[in-house]
Parts: C-alpha cells; structure tokens; sequence
C-alpha cells in the first residue's frame, strides 16, 4: 500500500510580523493614553474653586467660644435699661456710662458661620439700642422688605412697663425680589406684627422706643467695616440653629426695659 505524501502548506511570514506589529501598536497605545491620564490635572468644579477662594480671603474668625456673660446697665433718661450679653462681645459706651442716652452698640467677635448658600464664612453680628428719638437710616432708602412674618420671643424677667412677648421682624435689606426669605437684620417691633413680602421703612417703626435690632455682616477684612463688611444672609434654620444668632437671641431676652 502506497502512503500518500504530506503536503505541507507554504509559512507566511509576513503574516507573523503584521501580527506582531499590531500588538505592538496596541500596547504602546495604551501605554501613552495612561501616561497622558496621568499626567492630566484634574479640573476643579467652578462652585468648588469659587468657595475656596472665598474661603482663603477671609480673616481667621476671632471668637473665643466662651458661654460666660456679664450685664450691661444703661442709666439715662430714655434708655433706662438692663441686659446680659456674652463676656466676648464689646460694648460702647461703656455700662453705667450713658446718662446721655447714646445708641448702644454691642458687636460680636469674629466667628465662622455657614450661610444661606452652605458655605462657611467669617461673620459679625452687630446688636444697636437706639433711643425712639433716632431714625433707622439703614431704612430710609423705602426697598427693605419683610423676609419672613414676624414671630414672637419671650423677656425671661420683662419689667412691670415692658410687653412680655414682642414681635421679632426680620427685614432683608437689599429689597427686591427675595424668594429664598433670606434676611439680614432683625428688629424688635413690640406689638406690631409684619408679614412676608411687606415694604418697611422707618415710618414704619413710628412710636417704637427703644429701637432695639441686630445686622449681620460678613467679613473680608480683620476690622469687618466699610467695604469690608457685606450683607450676611440668614435663613430662618440659621436663625435658629446658628450659635452667633443664639447669642443675639440671649441679649433680646433678657432685656429689662424701665
């Protein structure tokens, strides 16, 4: 029997070497893609860097968080009255030193505070007891607006003259349009309640003595004043959750009027 003979196919090489030639391309392909990748800086979202940068141009907030507090006394003849206010704040004149009835002002330290946007900012909070003969120029110019409607607080030892529950009005300055009921002053208005979107001025405030109220600043500078010191925008869970905004509330309370 007669084996028949193999046939063997002819090699192709050059098959072998575009085989070769293509892994080759794959892998160095790869190779640069995951070289530049890494090499590639990783854009920052614009609202992360805009807050960064806001953050690092802010001034170190000062406050010691120390929950001590003194009493202030006023002696004269219009703002005859008594308070509690925390031991790191400043007040002028000074206690037992204002028979002439001048505007006291107690102003805040320093202090870190997350406003309506969530960011976290260097803040201010400044309380004014101005006598009813004063004006509240911060109104005059007719575009404050009531941010929220007016709510009660209650003076923990109101003297015998003194309406136990006034209302609180929070007033945003800017005017305008204001649809996330942001504010950044707030005023004692006694008996007279104000609702949301109401236009306040300081004809509004007539008869009211004294004129009792606290503005919110954010700060830019260490001495947070002039163009150094901007509108801070509270929420009603700021107001009630944020320690300065407590610490505006504690001095309200407390007041003694004669």
């Amino acid at each position: 029997m007669v084996t028949p003979a193999t046939t063997h196919k002819p090699r192709r090489p050059w098959l072998l070497t575009m085989g070769i030639g293509a892994v080759v391309v794959v892998v160095a392909t790869a190779g640069v893609f995951v070289f530049l990748k890494l090499r590639t800086p990783k854009s920052t979202p614009a609202s992360t860097a805009a807050s960064t940068n806001r953050q690092s141009n802010q001034p170190a907030p000062t406050a010691t968080g120390s929950s001590s507090t003194q009493q202030y006394i006023s002696n004269g003849n219009d703002l005859n009255l008594k308070f509690t206010y925390p031991s790191d704040w400043t007040a002028t004149p000074a206690s037992n030193n204002n028979a002439s009835d001048q505007t006291i002002a107690l102003t805040s330290p320093l202090t870190s505070v997350t406003d309506s946007t969530g960011a976290t900012v260097t803040a201010k909070a400044v309380l004014t007891i101005r006598p009813g003969s004063a004006q509240a120029g911060e109104l005059a110019s007719g575009s404050a607006t009531v941010a929220q409607d007016s709510t009660q607080i209650g003076y923990t030892s109101p003297t015998a003259s003194q309406h136990q529950y006034p209302y609180i009005t929070y007033v945003h300055l800017a005017g305008g349009q204001n649809t996330g009921s942001v504010f950044d002053e707030v005023i004692i208005t006694g008996i007279t309640k104000f609702m949301k979107g109401q236009g306040i001025t300081a004809d509004s405030l007539g008869g009211l003595d004294p004129i009792i109220s606290a503005r919110f600043y954010q700060c830019s500078t260490n001495a947070c004043d002039g163009s150094g010191a901007t509108a801070l925008n509270l929420t009603g869970d700021l107001w009630q959750n944020s320690t300065l905004a407590q610490q505006v509330q504690l001095v309200f309370t407390s007041l003694q009027l004669s």
